[in-house]
């Protein structure tokens, strides 16, 4: 529920907050945007995906669990860093994009390829997204 919650904060504030007078699609006013009660709030309980322990969750709550969560972070980013003109910025964007979540690490690669994919590597890495001895690995065998 937790990452249902805040993905509806963030989706009514990455909304109201792009521009849209241009086919050029982009965050306007990123500063006032971080400055404004509601990221404030938002930024606030999404430290609580700390206390979250996804290895808790039954199979299909994991999956939609991680479906939030990938969603989550890609417009955090875009809200952040605006949204990737390049292959590099998405590459950027996918290894820099992170949440701790029940203690643990997750970028953005580690959910969609880790995860979502179920451990295959990205199109642009050989190697998979985390190590066998890594905890996560248990997620992406669920």
């Amino acid at each position: 529920e937790l990452s249902s919650s805040l993905l509806d904060t963030l989706r009514g504030i990455f909304y109201s907050s792009v521009d849209t007078s241009t086919s050029k699609r982009k965050v306007r006013n990123r500063k006032d945007v971080v400055k404004s009660a509601e990221f404030v709030d938002f930024t606030r309980r999404s430290r609580l995906l700390m206390c979250v322990d996804p290895f808790q969750l039954d199979p299909t709550k994991l999956t939609l669990f991680f479906v939030n969560i990938f969603n989550l972070m890609i417009l955090h980013a875009y809200v952040l860093c605006n949204f990737p003109t390049s292959i590099w910025d998405w590459r950027y964007i996918e290894q820099s994009a992170s949440y701790s979540i029940g203690g643990r690490l997750f970028t953005l690669k580690d959910v969609l390829h880790g995860i979502l994919r179920r451990y295959k590597p990205s199109p642009w890495h050989n190697q998979p997204p985390f190590s066998e001895q890594e905890a996560k690995m248990q997620i992406s065998e669920k």
